[in-house]
């Protein structure tokens, strides 16, 4: 069996990171190919050696009948294959092939994103029924991401999932000496956010938290994206430059997660974040908003708080209420890493979605 990849998406996010992590534990076992812009994922440093990589020029999608074109040209064995499409431009894709090819979609973001308007969510959720009669499965990586087609038999969730072997806490002595070695201080309140610098993952609203927490906090924003020249601005113009470090694009990202000793997430829309789970992975407690499908595997008090990005104050209260109780630090700390550790590791995640695409690959759906 070779397992087909199409990811067309033309920036790395988090269902690039979660195709990429799935990819390196099964290609010693399957042959893959995969279908994509390959210098964005070699500039990322995603390139895993064992699979096989087609470039795919242009991403657009007008371009998607050509995608195909070429796409279908290079599957020789086109009743064996099994084709994943990852993320919904790919799943766009994946409804021109003809019913006779085994396919199933990834879906990452909710059908309902609230970052689009009423009709086109209406819309989507209309066409995904349609779309269902061209798949053989569709896999939500939480369930609020499907859950306006969980009714049908050929949906399903396999939950986002941690390479613990990546993230995993470490002791304080080692943390002492990683904060030394990126600039930082064993005094320092360390706020870690992860995320392209977009509105809806809402830096700004971060930086507006850190003004008014005092001068032993400290923030930190990793990723790189479209808002960078205004919080470059909202940092110079609100002189937060000690206490806001833009990390950029990074590959070390683990290790500014072992020098942190906070998460926060303030997205609008999501569908299961990766960072959320990695933090608690590391052992830091979250703040988070109730979005999309960080409910299911969130529960507030328990792994930290669920917050309102737009309540500053209320913000700043539970941040400082954490900092300040040695002894819940230890139990979100707890809490957080055993159930990662138990429910979702990226084993369970792997052996999740491969049984789904054996299945498929045998014609059972």
């Amino acid at each position: 069996m070779k397992i087909n990849i199409i990811n067309l998406s033309d920036i790395t996010g988090g269902q690039e990171k979660y195709i990429y992590n799935i990819i390196k534990k099964i290609s010693l076992k399957y042959t893959i190919r995969m279908y994509t812009n390959f210098n964005m994922w070699e500039n990322n440093k995603m390139i895993d050696i064992n699979t096989e990589y087609i470039n795919v020029n242009s991403i657009k999608y007008k371009e998607l009948f050509n995608i195909k074109k070429n796409t279908l040209k290079n599957s020789i064995n086109k009743e064996e294959d099994v084709f994943l499409f990852n993320g919904n431009r790919a799943i766009y894709l994946g409804s021109l092939f003809p019913k006779k090819y085994k396919k199933i979609a990834i879906q990452h973001s909710s059908l309902v994103d609230e970052q689009d308007g009423k009709y086109k969510r209406i819309f989507r959720v209309l066409f995904y029924k349609f779309l269902l009669c061209r798949y053989n499965r569709l896999i939500g990586v939480s369930e609020n991401t499907i859950k306006q087609l969980n009714s049908n038999r050929k949906v399903f969730v396999v939950h986002n999932g941690v390479d613990t072997e990546k993230y995993h806490p470490i002791n304080q002595d080692s943390k002492e000496l990683l904060r030394k070695k990126l600039g930082f201080t064993s005094g320092d309140r360390i706020i870690l956010m992860v995320g392209t610098l977009t509105d809806n993952k809402g830096q700004l609203n971060a930086l507006n938290i850190i003004e008014n927490l005092d001068n032993s906090y400290r923030l930190i924003l990793v990723g790189d994206g479209p808002e960078r020249k205004n919080i470059e601005k909202y940092i110079k113009d609100n002189k937060l430059e000690k206490k806001v470090r833009l990390a950029g694009k990074i590959d070390n990202v683990e290790e500014y997660y072992w020098i942190s000793d906070m998460l926060i997430c303030l997205s609008k829309n999501e569908g299961l974040p990766l960072t959320i789970l990695e933090g608690m992975a590391t052992g830091l407690p979250v703040l988070t908003t109730r979005i999309g499908g960080i409910p299911e595997i969130f529960v507030d008090m328990e792994n930290g708080f669920f917050i309102d990005r737009n309540n500053t104050l209320d913000t700043v209260y539970k941040v400082r209420t954490i900092f300040d109780d040695q002894y819940m630090i230890r139990r979100l700390r707890e809490n957080n890493m055993k159930k990662i550790r138990d429910e979702y590791n990226l084993t369970n995640c792997v052996k999740n979605l491969v049984r789904h695409i054996e299945e498929v690959s045998i014609g059972k759906g």
